[in-house]
């Protein structure tokens, strides 16, 4: 496989990732009002064990493992890239202040 291919890959997986990531966040902060805390701390080790394990795979394995490797390499940039998005913004934000002005029903 060419290495433009690979690239290619390798940015449609990390494209993946953010993206998959970012709405997940979303979804979090719309349904209680604050994200995780802590998220970005896990998301920044996270990052760095699939750094590590994508450059001793590139070392190690040989080309039929390109599809693992290429995944490897596109997780480091997505899950780091998607931590400081969930670190953007404020930080966590509470329930009262997320919902000021706004009429809540009782959850069912």
């Amino acid at each position: 496989m060419t290495l433009a291919l690979r690239l290619l890959r390798i940015a449609g997986f990390a494209l993946a990732f953010t993206l998959a990531f970012t709405l997940s966040q979303r979804a979090t902060l719309a349904r209680t009002g604050e994200t995780v805390p802590g998220i970005s701390w896990a998301i920044g080790a996270l990052s760095t064990f699939f750094l590590i394990g994508a450059w001793a795979t590139e070392r190690t394995q040989g080309a039929e493992a390109n599809a693992r490797k290429d995944l490897l390499w596109a997780s480091a940039p997505a899950a780091s890239s998607s931590s400081s998005r969930a670190c953007s913004g404020g930080g966590r934000r509470s329930r009262r202040d997320s919902t000021r002005g706004v009429a809540r029903l009782p959850r069912p």
